[in-house]
């Protein structure tokens, strides 16, 4: 459901200018997401930023840009909790 609740708000006219250039889950989960980012990383594919389904999700991938040395003033992150730790991230 939280996916498709993401895909209506990409959708909408205010974000017309988001292109999505790939999807995938990490279950909710911080290792899973910094899984993800990492091996994204990797690939070299250029990106503006990271909308994340929760903040769990979103610190991952913060942990993974952090751990390649990506300038974290230069990157858009998104959650979706205001978790204590996603709002120190």
């Amino acid at each position: 459901q939280r996916t498709k609740d993401i895909d209506n708000v990409i959708a909408t006219p205010d974000c017309s200018f988001i292109k999505i250039i790939d999807k995938q889950t990490s279950n909710w989960q911080r290792d899973q997401a910094q899984n993800l980012m990492t091996n994204w990383l990797s690939t070299a594919k250029p990106f503006d930023g990271v909308i994340a389904n929760n903040d769990e999700s979103a610190i991952g991938a913060i942990q993974a840009m952090k751990a390649a040395n990506i300038d974290m003033k230069t990157m858009i992150v998104g959650g979706v909790d205001a978790t204590q730790d996603a709002l120190a991230s």
